[in-house]
């Protein structure tokens, strides 16, 4: 009878711990994303609409690029230096991490992740680019592959071509790369004339589209056939030139960051000089980014090395501070604005050092 009892009760144990068991697995099924790997862990939900929307890993990493999928008002990818690329499909909410598929072993920087873009005519489509490689994605981004060669090394952005049959991938070489997103492959590198480094790259609103390419010489160059011709374009700034950005709604009208010093081109004038200095107000620290708003060209953001972020609503003639208290004294490596979702500008910053980084959803309040 004792032995009956004792089993008795071991059954009513195990029964027990099974329920549990139960219990929690159906639990965290509601909060982990059905299309994810183990390697992708969720964050806590953030519960508000818009300020520090950090992804928990940037406490040992710090953000480089932010990229949205074409068509998404929610989807949200963001690079980092240490732990792969970062997403989000709820608008920052709820955060996952993929860093197994860019992991190739502790020596290589695949992990690094600069910049991810998507097809336009197909947001299935992805392209991500590493300090040690590039990946292709064939499901939104939720898994990504290796290219094989040829294929950039060390990269720094990747952009559409208007066309959307092209990507263009520019390279710490000083080389760009043609992608072909039907194929998935690349054409052979096309060095820059004089460039160390490509840093900053941006199409206009030519016909055909005219891509400028700022660089570490100080020189902007510029091709309207990708690359098969190049020619510098109204001589050397006074500093690197961490960025350009092309109006979006005037052909011939680019914006250059050169320093703390920010210049523009007048597409009325054909002969030097070809770059203006503007930027009333500007604090006298780095420019790190820059962004048009894409309902309102005429305003401007600009992120800053220690400074956090400023505001022009004249196409970049004067600047007033514009950041919240949280990232005033942040530095900010991007600044991107969805097409899909236009009233919030999302920031990426640090603290001045390889950790502690931020991403910052801020409401763009317009008249």
């Amino acid at each position: 009878m004792k032995n009956k009892r004792n089993t008795k009760s071991t059954a009513i144990i195990f029964c027990t711990l099974l329920w549990v068991c139960a219990v929690c697995v159906t639990a965290g099924a509601q909060v982990v994303a059905p299309s994810l790997s183990a390697t992708q862990t969720p964050s806590a939900p953030v519960r508000i609409p818009w300020g520090d929307i950090s992804p928990p890993w940037f406490q040992d990493s710090c953000p480089t690029q932010i990229a949205f999928r074409p068509g998404s008002k929610e989807s949200l990818f963001v690079g980092s230096t240490f732990d792969g690329l970062l997403y989000s499909l709820n608008g920052g909410k709820d955060w996952y991490r993929n860093y197994h598929d860019f992991y190739i072993d502790e020596y290589t920087a695949s992990w690094w992740v600069r910049d991810v873009v998507f097809c336009d005519a197909d947001p299935q489509n992805g392209l991500a680019v590493t300090m040690a490689g590039t990946y292709w994605s064939d499901d939104g981004g939720m898994s990504w592959y290796p290219h094989g060669w040829p294929s950039p090394g060390m990269s720094h952005m990747a952009i559409n071509a208007p066309d959307s049959l092209k990507a263009v991938v520019s390279g710490y070489t000083g080389d760009l790369w043609i992608y072909d997103w039907a194929t998935r492959s690349f054409d052979m590198p096309i060095p820059v004339p004089g460039a160390a480094s490509v840093l900053g790259i941006s199409f206009d609103q030519s016909t055909p589209p005219m891509l400028y390419i700022g660089t570490t010489n100080s020189y902007v160059y510029r091709t309207d056939d990708l690359g098969q011709r190049f020619q510098s374009f109204g001589g050397g700034l006074p500093a690197t030139v961490l960025t350009v950005v092309a109006d979006p709604a005037v052909p011939g009208l680019v914006k250059a960051a050169a320093g703390p010093n920010l210049y523009t081109t007048n597409p009325a004038k054909t002969r030097a000089p070809l770059w203006f200095p503007i930027g009333n107000g500007l604090p006298g620290a780095e420019i790190m980014c820059l962004v048009h708003d894409p309902v309102d060209p005429d305003r401007m953001f600009a992120g800053f090395v220690d400074l956090g972020i400023y505001v022009s609503v004249d196409r970049g003639q004067n600047w007033e501070e514009f950041s919240f208290s949280w990232i005033v004294h942040k530095t900010i490596v991007d600044l991107a604005i969805n097409p899909e979702n236009p009233g919030f500008l999302l920031a990426a910053g640090h603290s001045g050092s390889s950790v502690n980084g931020g991403l910052y959803k801020i409401p763009i309040r317009r008249n």
